[in-house]
């Protein structure tokens, strides 16, 4: 009788047992994070939920009419929606203003504690580094609560202060521009059922678009006030703000005329429609071409049909 050798037996009952506590992990796993996936139409989701509701005690009545107030309210949802839509289209597009404007505010409100909300700053290079150094009584304010910072001390930079400050001001303001019109065209779709994701493209594109441009123009602008050696603390901040203002407006009534979300969402809906007829047509040719070759390549080619008699 042949006996196994002891070191390996154990090597390979220790493999199986490890093997059989993965098996089991991964099993565990799977069975913790099961999902069902269930597809549905509109009239199926509906009876399902009345189903729920009256499998947790409403009558049949009570669930119709708990159907339909859930209805009227998304009704008088949409029309409100409807209704102010352009008005918060508008207050949105000051969403990045508004940050940059809190900013202002707190960096004025620090410099008038230690004197003047209009103090100076002076860019100075110290061991070849650049530092902002501020006019005023340090140990007065509140955030700013040095007299020399390195230009590129995030606490500068966050508040605004000097050319790194500026930058960004209006790359945190083209963010914020994003976030907001992707969160307002997202909610448009969902408001609006004439809404298409050909109009959520087309919006968000459009905005983008626009931000880009602004935030080019904008620095273009603001890089000739900043660049000097000795300016007003508040004011690389308050030039973004004024310039984003007036952009703002500009923006928003550009739209109104050119209506470029619009114009985009129609080329998208166009787009898909060619390409939807093209692989109708390709489909076609290619239905032709399987049941008569023949024909198909005489069509293709112009070849006559010849028939001697």
């Amino acid at each position: 009788m042949r006996v196994p050798n002891s070191h390996s037996y154990a090597n390979h009952k220790a493999e199986q047992i490890k093997t059989a506590q993965r098996q089991a992990e991964l099993e565990h796993v799977l069975e913790k994070h099961h999902t069902t996936l269930v597809v549905m139409n509109s009239a199926e989701f509906i009876e399902l939920a009345l189903n729920i509701k009256q499998q947790n005690g409403m009558t049949a009545k009570q669930a119709q009419q708990w159907l339909v107030s859930l209805l009227q309210l998304k009704s008088d949802a949409d029309k409100i929606w409807q209704t102010y839509e352009s008005n918060i289209k508008f207050i949105a597009g000051f969403a990045a203003i508004g940050l940059d404007a809190g900013a202002l505010t707190v960096i004025a409100k620090d410099l008038k504690r230690s004197g003047n909300a209009f103090a100076k700053y002076q860019v100075q290079k110290f061991q070849g580094q650049q530092h902002i150094i501020l006019e005023g009584y340090a140990g007065m304010r509140k955030h700013l609560t040095g007299t020399r910072y390195l230009a590129s001390n995030p606490k500068i930079v966050s508040m605004g202060i000097g050319e790194l400050g500026a930058v960004n001001a209006i790359k945190v303001g083209f963010i914020v521009s994003v976030v907001v019109s992707v969160s307002f065209h997202g909610l448009d779709q969902l408001m609006n059922d004439q809404r298409t994701l050909h109009h959520f493209v087309g919006g968000v594109a459009a905005d983008m678009v626009y931000s880009v441009v602004v935030s080019v123009v904008s620095w273009a602008l603001v890089a000739k006030y900043v660049g000097a050696a000795s300016m007003m603390a508040i004011g690389p901040m308050l030039a973004v703000v004024v310039i984003g203002t007036a952009f703002a407006f500009g923006v928003y009534f550009l739209d109104n005329k050119i209506q470029l979300s619009a114009k985009t969402a129609a080329m998208l809906a166009q787009l898909e429609a060619d390409i939807t007829a093209a692989k109708a047509g390709s489909k076609a040719l290619h239905a032709d071409y399987v049941s008569d070759k023949e024909s198909f390549l005489k069509k293709l080619f112009a070849i006559p049909d010849l028939r001697v008699f």
